[in-house]
């Protein structure tokens, strides 16, 4: 899979390249953060990472793409069910499956390196939550949960690795 790495303290993406020799222990634990490819592109060509902001080229939100467990509509059972994967999130929307994003958005930026104003305020808001994944909120979390370099809650990393 690809991916790629922000790093916090100096405020840079590093490429999957920039640290193909690193063991993936460090790039698991702060001061990096790891956004793996969704494996799509929107309709500008820019491939989608956990992170990205697009916004559909019809009208609505910027959304931001996440990879975890969200709520998704399951229509044989008519109700909603745990979901684990890519999924768009947009202030007063509920999440959503990522789809094929080629047919309908344009890549906006992402909310680390703050290329629009949205972007900046998306990144602002991450400073609330102990896992920038779940969005685990850190009046929740105990100090065990802050010391683990993976979310206690969400486990995404550990099922996409296997471990």
């Amino acid at each position: 899979m690809k991916f790629k790495t922000w790093d916090t303290e100096n405020k840079k993406m590093l490429q999957q390249e920039d640290v193909k020799n690193w063991p993936f222990s460090k790039l698991m634990a702060p001061p990096y953060v790891l956004l793996w490819s969704s494996g799509r592109s929107t309709a500008d060509g820019k491939e989608i990472f956990a992170g990205d902001l697009i916004r559909s080229m019809h009208s609505g939100p910027l959304m931001e793409i996440r990879l975890g467990q969200y709520q998704a509509f399951c229509p044989a059972d008519r109700h909603e069910m745990p979901t684990v994967g890519f999924y768009a999130a947009a202030e007063g929307y509920p999440d959503m499956p990522l789809g094929d994003p080629s047919e309908y958005a344009m890549h906006m930026g992402n909310i680390y390196e703050g290329r629009s104003p949205e972007a900046e305020r998306i990144r602002e808001d991450l400073q609330e939550y102990v896992c920038e994944l779940c969005r685990f909120p850190k009046e929740a979390a105990d100090q065990e949960e802050l010391e683990e370099s993976f979310c206690s809650k969400c486990k995404v990393d550990q099922m996409l690795l296997g471990l």
